[in-house]
C-alpha cells in the first residue's frame, strides 16, 4: 500500500532549532504555572462540606488542565489550536470568579444541580427518542460495575435532587427558568438561577470583565466556531499570488503565552485571595519567579 508523506510546505515536521528552543522556553513558563496551581489544589482545604468545596476546586482543576494543554501545544508549535483552549480557559476564569465572589454556597449548589439537571434532560430525551423509533428494549447500562436501565439511572438522578432542601430549592428554580418564555436555551446555565446572568456576556458584565470579553473572548470565539478561518492564515508571495500559511506555524506563540499567563495570574490571585488567603505570601514568591519572563513577552 502506498504511503503518502507530509508536504513540508504545508506541515513541516521538523522545527528549526532556534524556534524549538523558544517554544520550549514558553512551554516551560506555563508549566511553572501548572506546577504552582497543583499546590493550590492541595492547599485548598478550607473546611465546609463537599457542596462548598467540590465546584470551586473542580473548576480550578479544569482551568489548570486547560493551561497545561496550552503548554503542550505551544511546545509542539501548534499555536492556533491553543487559541481555542485559551478561550475555554477564559470562560473558566469567569466561572471561577463568579462562584467565589459571593453567595458561594448557593452558587456551588446551583453548579451541582445543573450537572444533574443536564443528566436528567439527556436521559429523558434519549428514552423518548428510542421509544419513538421503536428501538427501546429496556436494555441495561453498566455504571460502576452495576447494570441499570436508563429509567433506573434517570430515577436515581431525580432522587439526588430530592435528597436535600437546598437541592430541591435550586432544582425548582431551574424548572422555572426552563419553562420561562424568555428562556432561549434547552436548559439554563448554573449561573443563571436566582436572577443571575443569562449568558457569558452577562457573566462578564456582572464581574466587570467587559474588556476581557470584548477584546479577547469575542475574537477567540470567531476562531473557535470556524467563522474566521482565513485571517492570519493566508498571505501573498513576491508575485502577488495567494499562499496558505503552513500548519504548526509558530507565529503568535509569544502572544498566546502572554495571554495565558495573564489569565492564569488573575485566576491564581483571585482564588487564593478568596479561598485560601493565608497562602498570599507563597503566591507572591511564585510570581517573583515568573515576573521577568512575563515582562519580556
Amino acid at each position: 500500500m502506498k504511503k503518502f508523506g507530509p508536504i513540508k510546505e504545508v506541515i513541516p515536521r521538523e522545527i528549526p532549532t532556534e524556534i524549538a528552543s523558544l517554544l520550549n522556553h514558553l512551554s516551560d513558563i506555563i508549566d511553572s504555572c501548572v506546577d504552582f496551581g497543583s499546590n493550590i489544589i492541595v492547599w485548598d482545604n478550607t473546611g465546609g462540606d463537599w457542596i462548598d468545596n467540590t465546584p470551586p476546586i473542580m473548576l480550578f482543576r479544569h482551568f489548570l488542565e486547560l493551561i497545561d494543554s496550552i503548554s503542550i501545544l505551544i511546545g509542539q508549535s501548534s499555536i492556533e489550536p491553543a487559541k481555542h483552549i485559551l478561550r475555554s480557559a477564559l470562560e473558566s476564569y469567569f466561572s471561577i470568579l463568579f462562584i467565589i465572589k459571593d453567595n458561594s454556597r448557593q452558587k456551588s449548589t446551583a453548579f451541582i444541580v445543573s450537572s444533574i439537571f443536564e443528566d436528567i434532560y439527556s436521559l429523558e430525551k434519549m428514552i423518548k427518542i428510542k421509544k419513538n423509533a421503536g428501538d427501546y428494549d429496556n436494555r441495561r447500562v453498566r455504571v460502576n460495575e452495576t447494570d441499570f436501565t436508563l429509567e433506573e439511572i434517570l430515577e436515581g438522578r431525580k432522587r439526588i435532587l430530592e435528597s436535600s432542601e437546598e437541592f430541591k430549592l435550586v432544582y425548582k428554580e431551574f424548572e422555572r427558568l426552563k419553562k420561562s418564555k424568555n428562556n432561549k436555551i434547552t436548559y439554563p446555565k448554573w449561573y443563571s438561577v436566582f436572577d443571575g446572568p443569562k449568558s457569558i456576556w452577562g457573566l462578564a458584565t456582572e464581574l466587570r470583565q467587559e474588556d476581557l470579553y470584548e477584546h479577547l473572548y469575542t475574537n477567540l470565539s470567531s476562531n473557535t466556531h470556524s467563522s474566521d478561518v482565513i485571517s492570519g492564515k493566508m498571505s501573498t508571495d513576491l508575485n502577488d499570488k495567494a499562499e496558505i500559511i503552513q500548519l504548526r506555524s509558530w507565529q503568535n506563540a509569544n502572544t498566546v503565552t502572554k495571554l495565558t499567563l495573564s489569565i492564569t495570574i488573575l485566576v491564581f490571585r483571585e482564588y487564593i485571595d478568596k479561598r485560601i488567603p493565608k497562602y498570599n505570601t507563597e503566591y507572591k514568591e511564585w510570581f517573583a519567579t515568573i515576573r521577568d519572563d512575563f515582562s519580556r513577552l
